[in-house]
């Protein structure tokens, strides 16, 4: 998990999921970058060095469970959530869990707002 940090009222936080590779760390990086307080995720460490903006947080979002902890930290140590940009694909897991990707992604939605 990111190490806690404050965030000023004035920076705008975004989520991106989806940031060790391709567009998801693209964007991570322009957004940081840009002064954004970005907490990015991925099921690996964090593949962004060198960007204080960035915060990492390693999580399978197919793990409903690691989904629930790592909404609850992003509250925590950023305070808010003003962006969200979902950049991995889910699959249908009704078979297995009972619960759609919409399902969890609206449990995702309601633990950070």
């Amino acid at each position: 998990m990111a190490k806690s940090a404050s965030n000023s009222s004035t920076q705008p936080v975004m989520v991106i999921t989806g940031t060790s590779r391709g567009a998801g760390q693209a964007m991570a990086r322009y957004f940081a970058e840009a002064g954004y307080a970005v907490a990015g995720c991925s099921r690996g460490i964090s593949t962004i060095h060198n960007c204080p903006n960035y915060h990492h947080y390693q999580v399978d979002v197919c793990e409903e469970q690691m989904v629930r902890v790592f909404a609850r930290s992003v509250k925590k140590d950023l305070g808010r959530v003003d962006v969200l940009v979902c950049n991995v694909g889910l699959v249908k897991l009704g078979a297995v869990t009972g619960a759609t990707s919409l399902a969890m992604f609206n449990e995702f939605l309601s633990g950070i707002l």
